[in-house]
């Protein structure tokens, strides 16, 4: 109020209205300086309660990091997290069997908060965390909160509802493939098998069903099958992919992802 004439007041008024911050002169509102006073603290102690929010994500980004590190050391295929009335409870999924391990409960609003902060640091198709809806994403190296163990290729996650306003989810570890000679020989397919898929990758048309639960290895057969195809025809043909979302890294094919819609 004692300032309002104030020269520089005048001018900042004018470029905001300039700007069209301000559309007219009903919306400037007079007031004295111990409610500008007000209003500066209320910015200070939002500020800090931004940089408390800033570390306690950085402490669930580094639970993550070591949840992951420590499954990779078990080579587990999947990390289940579920909620419960009271915690969260975190599960490795090891040669197909969920594993419990000591540490690996959370406390209920920690968990619930790690899962969405997963989500906002990972490659989405959805604009926003949405707690009582089906999501997916992806975890890659690009992400800056999150260390990837060297033989972690990639993380893709789903998140899903659960009664009682609770909430999943399940973080699938993509492996890096060490031996880049790999072929369909190694999988450990029988012999008959083997010759099955060998007969249909030569087909020059059709649709092949790979089919099978989670963790017998349908993407990497995919993968291996693509790998050969694209060095035995060295890079002559276009290979293109639709997948919800891409996993494996395939050289000299054109990956598509699946973007959410409501359509």
């Amino acid at each position: 109020r004692s300032h309002q004439y104030n020269p520089q007041v005048e001018s900042l008024i004018a470029r905001a209205k300039k700007q069209q911050l301000i559309p007219d002169d009903s919306k400037i509102i007079i007031v004295d300086l111990p409610t500008i006073q007000v209003i500066y603290n209320n910015i200070e102690r939002n500020n800090t309660q931004s940089e408390y929010t800033k570390t306690n994500e950085t402490s669930m980004m580094r639970k993550v990091s070591e949840l992951v590190a420590k499954a990779a050391r078990l080579n587990a295929s999947d990390i289940h997290f579920d909620t419960d009335y009271n915690h969260v409870k975190v599960q490795f999924r090891i040669d197909g069997l969920l594993t419990d391990f000591p540490g690996n409960q959370l406390q209920l609003q920690f968990g619930k908060d790690l899962m969405s902060t997963i989500f906002n640091n990972a490659e989405v198709s959805d604009a926003s965390y949405q707690p009582l809806e089906h999501q997916e994403a992806r975890l890659t190296r690009k992400s800056e909160k999150i260390s990837l163990p060297a033989n972690i290729q990639a993380i893709r996650c789903h998140w899903g509802p659960g009664i009682n306003e609770g909430r999943f989810l399940v973080m699938r570890l993509l492996y890096t493939k060490k031996d880049v000679s790999e072929s369909i020989h190694s999988l450990g397919y029988a012999p008959f098998h083997i010759k099955q898929i060998d007969q249909m990758r030569i087909l020059p048309e059709g649709i092949n069903f790979i089919c099978g639960p989670t963790g017998s290895g349908k993407s990497t057969t995919l993968k291996t099958v693509l790998d050969k195809i694209i060095e035995e025809d060295q890079n002559e043909i276009k290979v293109m992919t639709v997948e919800d979302p891409p996993e494996y890294i395939i050289q000299g094919a054109r990956q598509v992802p699946i973007t959410n819609a409501n359509t």
